[in-house]
Order: C-alpha cells, then sequence, then structure tokens
C-alpha cells in the first residue's frame, strides 16, 4: 500500500516542484548563460574588430601564428605589409592578427562606442 499512494503522490507534480516553477528555473538558467557566457564573448569580439580597425603604421603586431613584426604599410582594409626581419616584408591579412601589443584593447572598444554613440 505505501508504494502505490507515493505513485500517486508524484503524478500531479515532478521533483515537488509547480510547473511555473519549472519554466522559472529554466528562464533562469538561459538567462545565467547569456550574462555569464554569450555577452563576455560579444565583447570581447567587438573589442578586438575595433583593435583590428585601428592598426596604424609602425603598429607592432602579433599573427595568428605567433609571428611578431611591425606594420610598414597599409596595402588597402584587408591586407598590411608587416615587416618580422630587416628587410622581409610580408603580406599579413588583417583578420589573421591577433594582437597589438602597444594598443590596450579596453581603451580602443571605449574610443568605438564613444564615436559611435556620437554618429547617432
Amino acid at each position: 500500500m505505501l508504494v502505490s499512494s507515493a505513485y500517486a503522490q508524484a503524478s500531479g507534480e515532478f521533483m515537488g516542484g509547480s510547473q511555473s516553477s519549472q519554466v522559472f528555473m529554466l528562464v533562469a538558467l538561459l538567462a545565467m548563460v547569456y550574462f555569464f557566457m554569450i555577452r563576455p564573448q560579444n565583447r570581447r569580439l567587438k573589442a578586438h574588430a575595433a583593435m583590428l580597425a585601428s592598426i596604424e603604421v609602425g603598429d607592432e603586431i602579433i599573427t595568428g601564428g605567433g609571428i611578431v613584426g611591425k606594420v610598414t604599410r597599409i596595402v588597402n582594409d584587408d591586407d598590411l605589409m608587416v615587416e618580422i626581419a630587416a628587410g622581409t616584408v610580408v603580406t599579413v591579412k588583417r583578420a589573421r592578427i591577433h594582437s597589438v601589443p602597444s594598443k590596450d584593447m579596453n581603451e580602443i572598444a571605449k574610443k568605438a562606442v564613444e564615436a559611435k554613440t556620437k554618429k547617432s
């Protein structure tokens, strides 16, 4: 008799919670995923894009492959001429640049956001 009454009590509820509390927990979980994973990643992507857009002649860069060089000429929006050794100049795609050590990405991102808000 004890087992059958336990099944009868559990049939209407799942693990002791109502359906509205389950929906609330799902929404809370999705909000946590957004604020702890998606939003920081989007910020990093925007900061990296602003850093790539701010590259100028004379900046020291590090490519995705780990090559360190100095920008000697900007060919077009996508290509840069980079001197990696004395007399050795290579063409590097802007999208393949990992970082610009001489520039602070946070400051660049703040300036990009300020410029964007001024245009609006």
